[in-house]
């Protein structure tokens, strides 16, 4: 591991060696697996809910992972070195775009507001399979080992926030004792590398990967489609609201020789400075009921969706047996 100009462990000499780069300026948003605020319906494109669509289904680390929650990932770029297999394990949708790392923890909507996707599949976490060169060929062990006799197995994940506490469990306090409830896949998905590192792949495939929290995917495109509406006037309040505030902020205050003093408004001046006053209380309350719409929409959704797929079953049975019923009674009467 290197260091960079910060003092901070990075991977950089290795990633290079093995024809990788990962930008730590950079952080991926993502409209398409951007997670929502359970309180507001507010869509956060840095905060990634990944389904199935982002996760490789074929390998054995990924298989049985339905669902990963990344904050602030980075992303990979580059082609594997000669010798070396690379497989995309978590994948961002198209509907992404790379953005500075201190923008990324801005207000979702400034982010929004700028949001241009780049049609472009990230990678998020590969598996590299072959033989590695050593990246560093000028040891001065004369004898040192340049390329790795047998195949070798490396996963690189663009974030480590994904493992912590507070995004990958639930903590509660059962009588004393602190018990700690998987959230997401993300767990899972650390303890099948581990397994998948250990050499025995029956170990993964053995293990039930069912987690905690499932989401729809059907519900989430439904969510994004009718949020869209509300979030585009989001967009279009706030920005009414910002500008009626600037108005009001020149109008109010005047600096003359280093000193603040009231500016003199005439009467056209202030009645301008009322109507944008009333303006901005206008502009927001509208943009509060604007967010509760957005929020009672999603609410909704989700509600008549898990309805439908908890009660649809029990429904069908019921339809089934009475014109199985009425079926066998027509039988009847005709003998």
């Amino acid at each position: 591991m290197g260091e960079n100009a910060y003092g901070e462990s990075s991977l950089d000499i290795l990633l290079k060696a093995w024809g990788l780069a990962m930008d730590t300026d950079k952080v991926v948003a993502d409209t398409t697996f951007g997670s929502r605020n359970s309180k507001t319906g507010e869509m956060r494109p840095t905060i990634l809910m990944v389904t199935r669509e982002g996760i490789d289904g074929n390998d054995a680390a990924t298989s049985q992972i339905d669902n990963l929650v990344i904050p602030f990932a980075g992303v990979f770029t580059g082609k594997p070195a000669d010798g070396l297999k690379e497989v995309m394990l978590i994948k961002t949708s198209p509907n992404s775009q790379m953005i500075d790392s201190l923008v990324s923890t801005a207000a979702s909507e400034e982010i929004l507001r700028d949001f241009k996707p780049d049609n472009t599949i990230h990678p998020l976490a590969v598996h590299l399979t072959g033989k590695f060169k050593t990246a560093f060929p000028d040891g001065k062990d004369p004898g040192q080992l340049k390329e790795s006799t047998g195949n070798g197995e490396v996963v690189l994940v663009a974030d480590s926030d994904m493992v912590n506490d507070q995004v990958c469990v639930k903590v509660q306090n059962i009588m004393g004792h602190r018990i700690a409830h998987p959230m997401n896949g993300n767990l899972n998905f650390v303890q099948s590398v581990v397994e998948l590192f250990s050499g025995d792949d029956d170990l993964i495939t053995a293990r039930s990967r069912a987690s905690m929290s499932r989401p729809l995917s059907r519900l989430r495109d439904m969510e994004a489609a009718a949020g869209k509406q509300w979030e585009e006037k989001i967009r279009v309040l706030e920005t009414q609201q910002r500008d009626m505030e600037r108005m009001i902020n020149e109008l109010q205050t005047h600096k003359e020789t280093g000193e603040e003093e009231k500016l003199i408004l005439s009467p056209e001046q202030r009645a301008e400075l009322e109507n944008y006053q009333s303006t901005r209380v206008r502009v927001g309350k509208e943009l509060k009921q604007v967010r509760r719409n957005l929020r009672k929409d999603t609410d909704a959704l989700e509600f008549w969706t898990k309805v439908f797929n908890i009660g649809a079953m029990p429904v069908l049975v019921a339809v089934s047996g009475l014109v199985l019923a009425i079926v066998k009674r027509k039988r009847r009467t005709a003998k």
